[in-house]
């Protein structure tokens, strides 16, 4: 049996790749960094509705 050369696998689409590299193509890196970005944005919107709902629950709290 041959020996396995040191690799990586693509975290887009899983094709094997040569250790050195992160992503096997610019189209997986471009994938990638897109969906980083939406869960970015979500992240940013959800903290955005949490404020939201504490600053109601408060001014709620504050009018009693």
């Amino acid at each position: 049996m041959g020996e396995i050369q040191p690799h990586r696998h693509c975290p887009v689409c899983g094709i094997s790749m040569p250790a050195d590299q992160e992503f096997c193509s610019k189209k997986c890196e471009d994938r990638w960094n897109a969906v980083v970005k939406q869960k970015k944005k979500v992240i940013y919107l959800m903290r955005i509705l949490v404020a939201v709902v504490i600053g109601i629950l408060l001014v709620s709290m504050l009018l009693r």
